[in-house]
C-alpha cells in the first residue's frame, strides 16, 4: 500500500510506520528479580498466559524484549493476529523476539496504535512483506516498507473511544448470538478498516474544525525523536574516556 493509495480525510497524513512510531529494538539489560515471560504462543483468544518466571541468567534466548506500559506488541508471523497493549499487569515483563514492539511518541495515542496494528491496514501489509521458507514473518527491513495513516491526536483518541464503544456492543451481541460469530468478526474487521479511513469520525471533524494538521503532529514526533537521540548522545559523551 503506497501513500498515494490511502485516501485520507483533511488533516490526516500517511507515512512509513517507522517514521511515525518508535520501533523498540531487542535487548534486555541485566536484572535481579524474576520476570514473567510471554511468547506469541502465550496469547490464545482473549487469554494471555505466562510461560514462566525467569531471572536474567535462566531466561529463554528469545526472551529479549522488555515491556513498558503503553507499549504495543504485534506478532511478526504471517497470518497471525496476536497483539497486546501493555498495561500494569504486563509492565516490566519479558516478551519474545517473535513480536514487534512499538512505542507511541508525542502526538500519538497508544490505543490508536494498538487498534491500528490490529487492523487490515497493517496486517495485510505485514503479510505481503513477510519472508521465510518455513514460517514467513516480517523482518525489520520489511517493516520499513509499511505505510500507515495518522489522524490528528484528538481524533486518534476519538477513534479509539469509538472503536471500544462499538466493540463493546459487538461483544454483548456475541453472548446471545454465538451462531453469528463469523459475521460479527467480519464486521469487526470492517470497523477497524473504516476507523483508519476516517469514516467513523466524519461528523466529529465537522464539529471540530480547529484540529492539528497531520504534518504538525509529524513535526512533534520528529522533535521528540531528536530530543531522545541528543539525550542518549550526551550520556555517551560523558562516558568517553579523556
Amino acid at each position: 500500500m503506497s501513500q498515494q493509495e490511502l485516501e485520507l480525510p483533511k488533516g490526516w497524513i500517511s507515512d512509513l510506520i517507522t517514521k511515525i512510531f518508535y520501533l523498540v529494538p531487542t535487548g534486555v539489560k541485566n536484572y535481579d528479580d524474576l520476570k514473567d515471560y510471554y511468547s506469541t504462543g502465550s496469547i490464545k483468544s482473549s487469554k494471555i498466559t505466562s510461560e514462566g518466571r525467569f531471572n536474567f541468567e535462566q531466561k529463554p534466548s528469545r526472551a529479549n524484549r522488555l515491556a513498558k506500559k503503553n507499549d504495543v506488541f504485534q506478532a511478526r508471523m504471517e497470518k497471525s493476529e496476536k497483539s497486546l497493549l501493555v498495561n500494569d499487569d504486563f509492565n516490566e515483563s519479558l516478551f519474545s523476539t517473535g513480536f514487534l514492539q512499538f512505542r507511541a511518541l508525542a502526538g500519538c495515542s497508544p490505543k490508536y496504535l494498538f487498534y491500528l496494528l490490529s487492523s487490515g491496514i497493517f496486517l495485510t501489509q505485514r503479510d505481503k512483506y513477510s519472508t521465510g521458507s518455513t514460517q514467513k514473518a516480517l523482518t525489520d527491513s520489511g517493516l520499513k516498507r509499511i505505510v500507515i495513516p495518522l489522524a490528528p491526536l484528538k481524533e486518534q483518541e476519538k477513534i479509539a473511544s469509538k472503536i471500544e464503544e462499538l466493540f463493546s456492543k459487538i461483544d454483548s451481541t456475541k453472548q446471545s448470538l454465538e451462531y453469528t460469530k463469523l459475521q460479527l468478526e467480519q464486521y469487526r474487521f470492517s470497523l477497524l478498516q473504516s476507523a483508519f479511513e476516517g469514516k467513523l469520525t466524519e461528523k466529529w471533524r465537522e464539529k471540530n474544525k480547529k484540529i492539528d494538521e497531520g504534518q504538525i503532529i509529524l513535526e512533534r514526533i520528529t522533535k521528540s525523536c531528536q530530543k531522545t537521540f541528543l539525550s542518549k548522545f550526551e550520556l555517551v559523551k560523558m562516558n568517553i574516556p579523556k
